[in-house]
C-alpha cells in the first residue's frame, strides 16, 4: 500500500505553488506542471513531489529575476553567471541541470 501521508505533502506543494500564482486556474497550474515535467500520467508520486518542489524553486528564481534582473539559486543563494539577456549558467557545484535546482 502506498503511504497515505504523501497525499497531504503533495497537496501542500500544490497549494504553495498555486499561492505564488493565484491568477492561474487549477487546470492551468496542473497543465503547466505536466508540461514542465515532460511526463505522462504514469508518474510516480515521489517524482511528482520532486517536480513540484522544483517548479516552486524555478518560479521563485523567475520572480527574483523579474524584480532584480539577476538569477540566484534559491537553495544556496549563489548568483548565476549571465550568458546573455535571458540565459544564465548556474555557479553551484552541486547544481543538477536536469532538475534545475541546487542539490547542495
Amino acid at each position: 500500500m502506498r503511504d497515505v501521508k504523501r497525499i497531504k505533502r503533495i497537496l501542500k506543494l500544490i497549494e504553495e505553488l498555486w499561492t505564488k500564482a493565484p491568477d492561474m486556474r487549477l487546470g492551468q497550474l496542473l497543465q503547466n506542471y505536466a508540461s514542465f515535467s515532460g511526463k505522462d500520467f504514469n508518474v510516480e508520486d515521489d517524482d511528482t513531489e520532486l517536480m513540484l518542489k522544483t517548479n516552486i524553486q524555478v518560479f521563485e528564481m523567475h520572480q527574483h529575476f523579474h524584480k532584480t534582473g539577476e538569477m540566484i539559486c534559491n537553495k544556496c543563494k549563489k548568483p548565476f553567471k549571465k550568458i546573455d539577456k535571458y540565459t544564465f549558467q548556474p555557479d553551484c557545484e552541486d547544481y543538477n541541470k536536469n532538475m534545475r535546482l541546487c542539490v547542495g
